[in-house]
């Protein structure tokens, strides 16, 4: 399998769905379909990039985090640069994430899928490091 992916859903068993597809059109599909829109955390990964990974976060069904590994660099999605130094919990057990990073979800869709075919930032996003972040704003990857 070229692309893997591991989302654990804040469901009332906290359940977790593993799998992998060798079609990056197959992967927003996926996501989507999951349950990780209502809430949770999840990994995905490209094979043949050992180096790249895509973190993201749903807090609720109309945005998304993307928190993203590539190579030795790390990029954040950023949706609104005036919210960074508000959090969102996105877990229930205070795992927090500015809002400022929650970007819209079908924007979101299009980049998992521009991730799954070159394991690159998609260029159509703004993307900031965490270096950017304000001292109280907060991410993971």
């Amino acid at each position: 399998m070229k692309l893997r992916y591991e989302l654990d859903l804040t469901d009332p068993e906290y359940s977790q769905t593993v799998g992998g597809t060798d079609l990056p059109g197959a992967l927003p599909l996926l996501v989507r379909e999951s349950g990780i829109l209502q809430g949770g955390t999840g990994y995905l990964y490209k094979d043949s990039e050992p180096k790249a990974q895509l973190c993201i976060a749903c807090a609720d069904e109309s945005a998304m985090f993307l928190g993203m590994k590539s190579g030795d660099s790390e990029y954040l999605s950023l949706g609104d640069a005036d919210a960074l130094s508000e959090t969102i919990d996105v877990w229930g057990d205070d795992l927090l994430i500015s809002r400022g990073l929650f970007i819209p979800l079908r924007k979101a869709l299009y980049a998992i899928r521009y991730f799954a075919e070159t394991g690159e930032p998609d260029p159509a996003l703004q993307w900031i490091s965490p270096e950017e972040l304000p001292e109280d704003g907060n991410y993971i990857i």
